[in-house]
């Protein structure tokens, strides 16, 4: 109850129409549509071509199309309705205009009208469509990245070692050519002479195995044994064949195996070509082992071998002198030459 007697919803629903009344409707600002050029100065494309009396007004043939665009902007219920858009109508040569419409937000957007009677329907499509969205912020900066113990171990990792280029070396199904010459020192027995002897070889080889061709001479350098004449003299020309098998050794390779030959040995007191001459021709069998620096190409060798007797295949001179020894029973040499050497 109220201090004069009426119920409190009495008083309730007397108020009631001004509580369940409607709340005033956001204030509304239509654009606004102006024929002077816009402030400031107008993007390239909006700035009129040629300026009209009147400060850019288009002219009195655009009134009533003006008119009915202002008309059309006005009307409630259009999206461009309480947009607060500007819209600028300015003059664009003798008989067209350029719009320019400005959005709250400052951005804006021109099109060229030739005619009055599309200028309703021309602003209208610019304002639906609105100038082009403000571009994005820059993404930010990627924050740093700290690289893991694997990958600074990876980048601290030093570069692999190129290995050393080795020429080639025989292997099986290489046909490989040779020739060279060597000469060196060799020791006759059994009466101990020491001889010089220089050798010409050729051969070819397929793989690791090779076959070759030679041919040396030899001339007594002195005699060891005391018991010769000191005025002896001993020569030997030899031919034969070697079989070898060639294996890489570091950068070059080494080639072994047997030797077969046949030797004419010419030995006298005082000179060869007298009638007291002996010759004996002999066969010999033997080994050669020969080192070459490089597998192809030209190369330095060193060559050691060693030979036998194997008898005596024929026997000449009818004057021989009882100081002469025995013909030579074997040899062994050691010689440096050079080779070259090529894959065909």
């Amino acid at each position: 109850m109220t201090a004069r007697g009426r119920p409190a919803w009495g008083l309730l629903w007397s108020l009631w129409p001004s509580l369940g009344a409607a709340q005033p409707a956001p204030p509304c600002t239509p654009a606004a549509i102006s024929t002077r050029a816009p402030p400031g100065s107008l993007p390239e494309e909006a700035a009129p071509r040629e300026a009209t009396p009147g400060g850019g007004s288009p002219g009195p043939r655009w009134d009533a199309a003006l008119r009915d665009l202002q008309a059309a902007l006005a009307a409630p219920g259009h999206p461009w309705s309480c947009s607060a858009t500007r819209v600028w109508v300015v003059a664009d040569g003798p008989s067209a205009v350029r719009v320019v419409i400005e959005t709250p937000d400052g951005r804006r957007a021109t099109r060229h009208v030739a005619t009055p009677a599309v200028l309703s329907a021309a602003v209208e499509a610019l304002l639906v469509t609105g100038p082009e969205p403000p571009p994005a912020p820059p993404a930010p900066p990627a924050p740093p990245v700290t690289p893991t113990r694997a990958q600074v171990a990876e980048t601290e990792r030093p570069p692999p070692v190129q290995a050393a280029v080795v020429p080639a070396t025989p292997s099986p199904g290489k046909v490989w050519l040779e020739v060279g010459v060597d000469g060196g020192m060799r020791l006759v027995g059994p009466a101990t002479t020491l001889m010089a002897t220089v050798r010409l070889h050729a051969g070819l080889c397929l793989g690791h195995a090779c076959l070759g061709a030679w041919a040396r001479y030899e001339a007594m350098v002195s005699a060891l044994d005391p018991t010769l004449p000191s005025d002896m003299d001993l020569q030997a020309l030899g031919l034969g064949v070697a079989a070898a098998w060639a294996s890489a050794l570091g950068a070059g390779r080494i080639e072994a195996g047997p030797t077969v030959g046949v030797a004419s040995v010419v030995e006298a007191v005082g000179d060869v070509d007298g009638d007291r001459a002996n010759t004996v021709v002999q066969p010999r069998l033997g080994v050669l082992a020969r080192w070459r620096s490089v597998a192809n190409g030209p190369g330095v060798t060193v060559v050691l071998d060693a030979d036998g007797a194997l008898g005596a295949l024929l026997r000449t001179g009818s004057g021989l002198d009882p100081r002469l020894p025995r013909p030579p029973e074997w040899t062994v040499a050691a010689s440096v030459g050079a080779v070259l050497g090529a894959i065909p």
